[in-house]
């Protein structure tokens, strides 16, 4: 099915995002603030993704709706967390 093919691949895209961010989360410069921002606006446009194929999942796949339906939730709120950690890292490079 496609969109397991594209669920499994943003989820691939995102352990290597996974990765970058733990080398980036204790930035000490304007620099590296504005890359933590860039790695958590990318995790924040990925999560939405990924709750969207599983909103989709919901009719194509009618006996696993609930798991679909929360898994949607779940990847809502990184997705929230994400962007509003993405607003501090800027604000943080601002004052920099």
């Amino acid at each position: 099915m496609l969109l397991h093919a594209r669920l499994e691949e943003l989820k691939h895209d995102g352990k290597r995002n996974s990765e970058e961010y733990e080398r980036l989360k204790n930035p000490s410069d304007r620099a590296g603030w504005l890359r933590l921002a860039a790695n958590l606006t990318a995790s924040t446009d990925r999560d939405a993704a990924i709750a969207q194929i599983y909103e989709e999942l919901t009719g194509a796949e009618p006996a696993l709706a609930d798991e679909h339906r929360a898994s949607a939730e779940q990847y809502r709120g990184y997705v929230d967390s994400s962007r509003d950690y993405a607003e501090l890292a800027l604000k943080k490079a601002g004052k920099l």
